[in-house]
């Protein structure tokens, strides 16, 4: 494959969270890493050949006390990703900025900054590896993702994507009229609870197969109870999500997926509505 610049990032295993390891070569070829730490770690390619598509490879890498001589990366074909941008609300006047992150599997998280909904810039990104990628905006304040939706099918808040297809249309509506959900935890006796760890999250999440939550911002959200036990979310797209509280050893870690899926599946709906704000209770958990 005949192409131009060759762009070289190095991830970790943890999570496929880029190191900051990343640099370009002038064309296809050798290139050399130096002075890494022991670990495992992940050597993702990019580059553009003469016709404009663009290719990728994912390579695992261990390093264990050695180095590693003569890898061989072999690029595969990329798939094309359009992100569009729209406001629920007519006359409603859009972000300025919008950052977007697709964080796939295999590691790679290009960060995509994309300009205001009808604006001269095209929000299209070509040159991601095929496959499921957890998909959100980065916070914008003022504004909360209302729906999503993928190649005309809608996305439930939170779930990854598969993209599979050559070209992919992913289209974010943002609404500026937005809820807020307020309330107290408490425990079996009725009484206040505080420090407990508090999830907000939309109804779906409990349904959903996925390995790990992901919360796009502005629908959802962790947070800790005060001394008197309250809580607060705001800046909530309408929709109906469920909350769920944890105390002491048990509390709840970004990778304990599955005790907060079980939990949810039995928790109460909490319909946010739009300017409005829902006071609940919740009962903490054991």
């Amino acid at each position: 494959m005949e192409g131009g610049s060759v762009s070289i990032t190095l991830t970790t295993d943890a999570k496929g969270r880029p190191t900051g390891a990343e640099g370009e070569i002038p064309r296809a070829g050798p290139f050399r890493i130096d002075g890494l730490e022991d670990g495992s770690y992940g050597v993702l390619a990019a580059t553009r050949s003469k016709d404009g598509r663009t290719t990728f490879a994912s390579t695992p890498v261990t390093l264990a006390g050695h180095s590693v001589e003569g890898l061989r990366i072999e690029m595969r074909p990329g798939v094309a990703l359009r992100v569009e941008v729209k406001m629920a609300e007519e006359n409603a006047a859009p972000p300025s900025r919008i950052g977007f992150v697709p964080l796939s599997t295999e590691g790679w998280g290009p960060m995509m900054d994309i300009g205001p909904p009808g604006g001269d810039d095209v929000p299209y990104r070509t040159g991601l590896p095929p496959g499921r990628y957890d998909v959100a905006l980065m916070q914008l304040r003022g504004y909360a993702v209302a729906s999503i939706v993928l190649n005309g099918t809608p996305v439930p808040p939170g779930a990854e994507v598969d993209l599979e297809s050559s070209e992919s249309v992913l289209t974010y509506t943002l609404t500026t009229h937005l809820g807020a959900v307020t309330g107290t935890v408490r425990d079996s006796d009725g009484q206040t609870v505080a420090d407990a760890a508090v999830v907000l999250a939309p109804e779906s999440f409990a349904a959903t197969g996925q390995d790990r939550l992901s919360l796009p911002p502005g629908n959802g959200d962790e947070t800790t109870s005060d001394d008197g036990g309250r809580f607060s979310f705001s800046g909530l797209a309408p929709g109906r999500y469920k909350a769920i509280a944890m105390k002491g050893d048990g509390r709840f870690r970004a990778f304990d997926v599955g005790t907060m899926r079980d939990r949810m599946r039995t928790a109460d709906v909490v319909v946010v509505s739009a300017d409005q704000s829902v006071r609940i209770d919740v009962e903490v958990g054991k």
